[in-house]
């Protein structure tokens, strides 16, 4: 929104050079060089700042398909895409704590996907639109069912997210099954639910610190 209004600004204000050199023959008659130096002293800061941070808006959507697939194929076995995509698998995700860049040059990410290999053991950290987009991972399910849990430990996580964390070990079979079987309830007994909360609060609290590794096959 910011970069939007920020162009505008900078059109409209090159739209004001651009009609002050057709009308500087008149500017002379009635000024002195000196209110022209003043002028262009006080307004050219602005024009600067307002074209760096254009610069810096991403382009298009900002992410870099032509950017991923070459830093993925140099971590692959395969030499072409459609191949090297399957090579990877999804083995950790993560909410980072500041801005990151993702292997698109995508900037700023937060929610990171890590990614491995499964012949060449290689692993990538990578943005979650990327591991949808590209890699046909649904990452972003597992991330959905995260941001319903932190906002309320007592809602239900769903069906992505219940087994990613089984298959990274972070519930075990009796937990995989309490969670399935409950996660339609409205209503649970006052077990069931603190069940739940701690089992959300676990599953919480690992993400934050990085600590899940999905263990390969």
């Amino acid at each position: 929104m910011i970069a939007c209004v920020s162009c505008t600004v900078l059109h409209s204000v090159s739209q004001l050079f651009k009609a002050f050199a057709f009308k500087h023959f008149a500017w002379r008659r009635h000024h002195s060089p000196n209110d022209l130096l003043i002028w262009c002293n006080c307004i050219g800061p602005s024009i600067h700042s307002l074209r760096n941070l254009r610069e810096r808006r991403p382009v298009g959507d900002g992410y870099n398909f032509k950017a991923l697939s070459a830093e993925i194929l140099k971590r692959s076995k395969a030499t072409d895409w459609p191949t090297a995509r399957r090579e990877w698998a999804l083995i950790d995700v993560y909410e980072a704590d500041e801005d990151e860049t993702c292997l698109c040059e995508h900037y700023p990410i937060r929610e990171i996907c890590v990614i491995k290999n499964t012949i060449t053991g290689i692993t990538a950290e990578v943005g979650n639109v990327c591991v949808k987009r590209f890699l046909g991972i649904r990452s972003d399910l597992i991330f959905s069912g995260l941001k319903r849990i932190r906002s309320d430990l007592s809602k239900a996580l769903n069906d992505d997210a219940i087994v990613f964390f089984h298959n990274a070990k972070v519930i075990n079979d009796w937990e995989y099954d309490f969670l399935q079987n409950t996660k339609q309830k409205r209503i649970l007994s006052t077990a069931q639910e603190r069940t739940r909360i701690n089992l959300n609060r676990r599953i919480v609290d690992l993400v934050a610190r990085r600590g899940i590794q999905v263990v390969q096959p």
